[in-house]
């Protein structure tokens, strides 16, 4: 034995192994026992999951993580966990003809829509079917309203013709108008007064003589205002 390895030797066979082969070998034995252990649990815990389904064709599976997918008979989904056999907590609401909601329920109550239970299965009701924020078509215009609105307000740092400005106003005015009502749909008195400031400081009716100077510093604010609240938005589809 040195420090490069040892010699097994028995009878007339005499080998030499490098501790490092040794090494090598343990662990990939380990590496696979570890593979081994989670493919099983993994195994355990797909067959944990129950699927149940109902005379309406909706369906719901029961995931080994506490959470649950429910299935309705049009195809819509949730997916999130729940208290008494409904939604309660944070879960998603996936539905063809709208963006994806991520809303928070209370037992089947969210702002957007109800879902609950029968002996025929699971039902769910929108409360705001209109609901602007809602709307898949909506979020992709304002997305390239927002887009459209900031690299506006960017290029407004440079000198440009006095015209180009009262674009400007117009558009970022529509801009916060929109997220205004957005807002006031969804009850969120802060961003709506934020909105509503910032849709009159632009207003292409009254022009407030702040300087150019001034101009660019709250052209500058603004940009991360508008994608902010994009996001806001976007997130809580």
């Amino acid at each position: 034995m040195n420090e490069y390895g040892f010699y097994i030797i028995i009878g007339d066979f005499n080998y030499f192994v490098f501790w490092r082969n040794l090494v090598n070998a343990v662990l990939i034995i380990l590496v696979i026992l570890l593979l081994y252990v989670i493919l099983r649990i993994l195994k355990n815990r797909i067959i944990d999951e129950k699927t149940i389904t109902y005379t309406n064709l909706s369906t719901i599976i029961y995931k080994w993580n506490n959470r649950a997918i429910i299935t309705f008979s049009d195809l819509s989904r949730f997916v999130g966990k729940l208290k008494n056999n409904l939604p309660h907590g944070n879960g998603k609401f996936i539905n063809n003809n709208y963006a994806p909601a991520n809303l928070k329920f209370n037992e089947g109550e969210s702002s957007l829509v109800k879902i609950f239970k029968t002996e025929n299965g699971y039902n769910y009701n929108f409360i705001s079917k209109n609901n602007i924020i809602f709307n898949k078509q909506l979020i992709t215009l304002l997305k390239y309203i927002v887009s459209i609105n900031s690299l506006a307000l960017l290029i407004a740092i440079a000198k440009m013709p006095y015209g180009y400005y009262i674009f400007l106003r117009i558009l970022t005015t529509i801009t916060f108008c929109i997220f205004v009502y957005i807002a006031y749909i969804e009850n969120k008195i802060k961003t709506a007064s934020l909105s509503g400031i910032l849709a009159i400081i632009y207003n292409p009716i009254v022009r407030f003589p702040l300087g150019k100077d001034v101009w660019i510093i709250i052209n500058l604010i603004t940009i991360p205002i508008i994608l902010l609240l994009y996001i806001i938005n976007r997130r809580s589809q």
